[in-house]
């Protein structure tokens, strides 16, 4: 893959817990880095949940390799939010990782 296809800059996010004054809960994303991606739309479905109708996107993302990177981050394009189903590393050498995602909800 070329560098120049990589024309999306794309947040990385971590889910982090905290405690609130009350002693509940509160969960809330934090950006952990942004690089350039490559984003492809792979396929998309429509299934009837609760008696409406529910749309999936799946893309693609490839960018540079990062050993850091799980399924439990998310990714931030513009106000679009993708969850990470899978992550594979596109080459021997680990320069490029391809991820698995699906547009979900801010």
């Amino acid at each position: 893959m070329l560098a120049q296809r990589l024309r999306h800059s794309v947040a990385i996010q971590a889910h982090a817990t905290s405690i609130d004054s009350y002693g509940g809960n509160v969960g809330s994303w934090s950006t952990v880095a942004t690089v350039r991606a490559a984003i492809e739309p792979v396929s998309g479905t429509e299934a009837r949940r609760d008696g409406q109708t529910a749309a999936e996107q799946v893309v693609r993302v490839v960018m540079r390799y990062r050993s850091d990177l799980t399924e439990q981050h998310r990714l931030l394009w513009g106000s679009v939010v993708y969850n990470i189903k899978s992550l594979a590393c596109r080459d021997e050498a680990r320069r490029w990782l391809e991820l698995t995602c699906t547009r979900g909800t801010p």
